[in-house]
Parts: C-alpha cells; sequence; structure tokens
C-alpha cells in the first residue's frame, strides 16, 4: 500500500492519471481508479469499489464461480443501498464498512491466484471527505490490502488525514501502520514555475496586443509579488485561465499588470476584493492611500501566508 503524499495542488491527481495510462497498456495487471470526493462518501467508494472487483472477477471468469462471488462481495461487504440513504435512513457508516471480509479471504485469494495478476486500486480526494468517512475507507482498504494480489496507491494530504485520525481515533499514528510506504511528491520549482507564469502571459499579452513587462516583472524569480501567492502550478493554471476569460471581455485600455494583481488579491484575500474594487480608483493621494495600505494589510495579516499577503498588497497599492 503506497501513499502518494502532497498538499493540495501539487500535482497528486495528474500523477494518478499517468500511472492509469501506463497500466492501461499493461496485460499483467488490473488497476481502477476512485474518486472519493466525487464518490462523496464511504459507502458510495465502498460500493464501487466491490463492483470493480466483481467485474473484473467476470471478466477474467476465474474458475468460473465470478457470479457467486459478486453475490457474497455484495452481502458481506457492507454495501449500503442508495434507496435507504435516499429514504433518509440514518447510516453508521463506521460500522457498515467495519464488517470484515475474512469470510470471503479464501474465495478471493483462489480467485486472484487463479488470474495471475495484481489489482491496482488507486484512490484520489480522501482527505476532502468528512473525516468520518475518511477514515472508514481507509480501514477498509487496510482489510483489503492485506489479500494477495491487491495492491493501492492513495493521494492524500498526509498532514490533514493524520488530523482526521486523531479527531476521530486519537490515535494520528494509525496512519503509519496502514500506508506502508510513502512517495512524497517535492514542492514546485520556484524558478521553473516563474518560468511558466511569464511564458503564458507573454503569449496572453501578444493574443491581446498589451505590454507585458509591467506584469512580467511580478513574477521575477528574486522578489516577484505575484509569485508569493501562487504556490503551485494549479494555482498558476487558474490564475491565467481567469485573466484569459476576463480580459477579452473588458473594456480599454488594459493594463495587465493591475489586472494580475486584481486577480490574486481576488483569489488570496477574497475579503479584500470588494474594498479594492471600491477605494483603490479612488486613491489617488497619499492620505487615501496610506488608509487603503492599511485597511489591506490588516486582511493581509489573517492570511495563512501574510508576509506574502502583504507583498502583493504593498504591490498593488503602490501600482
Amino acid at each position: 500500500m503506497l501513499g502518494l503524499v502532497g498538499a493540495a495542488g501539487t500535482g497528486k491527481t495528474s500523477i494518478l492519471a499517468m500511472m492509469g495510462e501506463r497500466f492501461a497498456d499493461r496485460a499483467d495487471l488490473h488497476a481502477f481508479a476512485i474518486d472519493a470526493w466525487a464518490a462523496a462518501d464511504a459507502p458510495a467508494v465502498n460500493e464501487i469499489f466491490l463492483r470493480e472487483i466483481a467485474r473484473i472477477f467476470e471478466v477474467e471468469n476465474a474458475l468460473g464461480t465470478a457470479g457467486k462471488v459478486r453475490e457474497r462481495l455484495f452481502e458481506l461487504g457492507g454495501v449500503v443501498s442508495a434507496v435507504a440513504r435516499l429514504a433518509g435512513v440514518k447510516v453508521d457508516v463506521k460500522s457498515a464498512l467495519e464488517q470484515s471480509p475474512d469470510a470471503l479471504r479464501d474465495q478471493v485469494v483462489t480467485l486472484t491466484t487463479a488470474i495471475g495478476k495484481r489489482i491496482v486500486v488507486a484512490i484520489d480526494g480522501l482527505d476532502r471527505l468528512p473525516p468520518l468517512d475518511a477514515i472508514a475507507i481507509l480501514k477498509l482498504v487496510q482489510r483489503w490490502a492485506r489479500f494477495p494480489y491487491i495492491g493501492f496507491v492513495i493521494a492524500m494530504d498526509r498532514d490533514q488525514l493524520a488530523h482526521n485520525l486523531q479527531r476521530i481515533d486519537g490515535d494520528a499514528d494509525a496512519l503509519d501502520r496502514i500506508v506502508g510506504m510513502e512517495l512524497a511528491i517535492p514542492p514546485p520549482d520556484r524558478l521553473m514555475l516563474a518560468a511558466w507564469v511569464r511564458g503564458a502571459l507573454t503569449e496572453l499579452a501578444a493574443a491581446l496586443e498589451l505590454d507585458p513587462d509591467p506584469a512580467l516583472a511580478l513574477f521575477a524569480v528574486e522578489d516577484g509579488a505575484g509569485l508569493a501567492l501562487v504556490p503551485s502550478l494549479r494555482h498558476a493554471k487558474r490564475l491565467l485561465n481567469a485573466l484569459g476569460a476576463a480580459l477579452p471581455l473588458a473594456p480599454p485600455p488594459i493594463e495587465l499588470r493591475a489586472a494580475v494583481l486584481l486577480e490574486l488579491v481576488r483569489v488570496a484575500l477574497p475579503t479584500a476584493y470588494p474594498l479594492v474594487l471600491d477605494r483603490l480608483p479612488l486613491a489617488t493621494d497619499a492620505i487615501a492611500r496610506g488608509a487603503l495600505t492599511t485597511d489591506l494589510l490588516r486582511i493581509a495579516a489573517a492570511h495563512p501566508r501574510p508576509e506574502a499577503a502583504a507583498i502583493v498588497v504593498r504591490a498593488l497599492v503602490g501600482s
């Protein structure tokens, strides 16, 4: 069982997608992925998992008993009926998923051995679920990972999952016992990130016939104010997508640097955005700008990265 570890926006989902493409070309294994966040809760993840396992057995037609095993999988796998959920029946997620599949062990081992292929299950979005659901899925995975030929790759924000475990079970160390190996995604290289943003801004400016230089200075490697609030490639893509959608609709004249700063404030300091839109055009003298700066820095102080937010605020007010 492998944990693909990284914070939000570090590329875990992209790596799982590339893994799936590689595995699709291999005849020596079966692989499928589950988006836990899209599934919405632990019973749904459990149901998807069991359906896919049963499908693999049916495709392989192992020993001609796949149909019976499928029935047993759903009988003992703790599947909670969608009808019951929609009818408002209270579901004890933890109890439902703690029904052990050990009674199926002999049948599952016989089938996986007969197939002779590894089954790889990728689970994404686990740390975005409520703590109880996330932990129930971890325990489901822990049990099934003991079966031969079945392996899991779990994309996770380790700190968030450890916090969930501590909150629900009072045991943050349980993650170490469940995940056999961790592969950490390194943070993005600042030089690479700056180069990507600057290249994309240059292309956007050329398409709109704008001067890119003032905006490019915001993403200088050494002291770029904009780079301080773009911690990952996901954030960079969202910034450029928003600018690419909005600027062609904006009335002239368009100042790319101001547009970039406003978008950074909208995303990173949303409570300051209405203030900026309302007062920045009126802050034409030193007193007005000073008052605006004070208000914005107060908002920036509550940001998770207050120093980075303050840099952007100063760049905005000083523009």
